[in-house]
């Protein structure tokens, strides 16, 4: 007998990174979290799924960071 999982997600919170996301960090009201990849900073609220909002984004600004 094999053990079976599924898993289901409660919300999804799409099209917000192009890239794989490599970091999440919950805020301290609990309410708002940031996500990033590659390179995008993204500001989330958990009763809005359908948009974030964006703190940091665009190639230019990553390259700016990596040559100083």
């Amino acid at each position: 007998m094999d053990l079976m999982v599924e898993v289901s997600p409660r919300r999804v919170f799409a099209n917000a990174h192009t890239y794989h996301v490599n970091s999440i960090s919950v805020n301290s009201d609990y309410e708002t979290y940031m996500s990033a990849d590659d390179l995008r900073i993204n500001l989330w609220h958990l009763d809005i799924t359908d948009r974030s909002f964006s703190i940091l984004c665009g190639s230019e600004c990553v390259c700016r960071v990596r040559q100083r």
